[in-house]
């Protein structure tokens, strides 16, 4: 933020960053993914389904991830600095980090044949599910590009978007 841009005093906010205010989030994200999203057309079944996926995989675990972004606007902001709407985008960015851990994990745990995750048994080892999640794991990640990242800016892309693009060090590392 430059300081040509001030914060307006009626913009800051009164925030406790927990746990729970971080799935008060969760919860908002996976509504607008289910309802307007992806799914927004698809039949109920395919809806639930779909939220019961994220709702078993993602936020089971510390969170410490996703959490950190918070921490870290904190960090570059100032507490006395944080709008509601830039909190919400730094826990919807967190958000997309908890998605793709639980896709990696989902992944990790078929190819390993775990047998629990987090207390519970792995996803696949549902009865109703099987090996589905083959194609299932891809879903939570399929979500990061959808995220809610308002009022665009062309040197902004949404997080997943600049690790994917040619050429930034990620690809050209994973590409050596």
């Amino acid at each position: 933020m430059s300081d040509s841009e001030p914060i307006s005093k009626k913009a800051r906010t009164e925030y406790a960053h927990s746990r729970e205010s971080f799935l008060t989030t969760y919860k908002v994200l996976t509504d607008e993914l289910v309802q307007d999203g992806l799914l927004g057309e698809q039949p109920k079944h395919a809806q639930d389904y779909f939220k019961e996926i994220l709702d078993y995989n993602v936020p089971g675990g510390k969170l410490n991830r996703g959490m950190a972004v918070y921490d870290v606007l904190v960090a570059i902001l100032g507490s006395e600095n944080l709008t509601e709407d830039n909190i919400f985008k730094a826990n919807s960015l967190g958000w997309c980090i908890e998605w793709l851990q639980a896709f990696f994990l989902v992944a990790d745990d078929i190819m390993d044949g775990s047998i629990t995750r987090r207390g519970q048994p792995c996803w696949y080892k549902q009865p109703k599910v099987g090996l589905l999640p083959a194609a299932d794991r891809a879903l939570p990640r399929g979500d990061i590009p959808d995220q809610p990242w308002s009022a665009p800016r062309p040197h902004h892309r949404p997080p997943l978007a600049q690790l994917t693009s040619p050429g930034t060090p990620w690809t050209t590392t994973c590409a050596s």
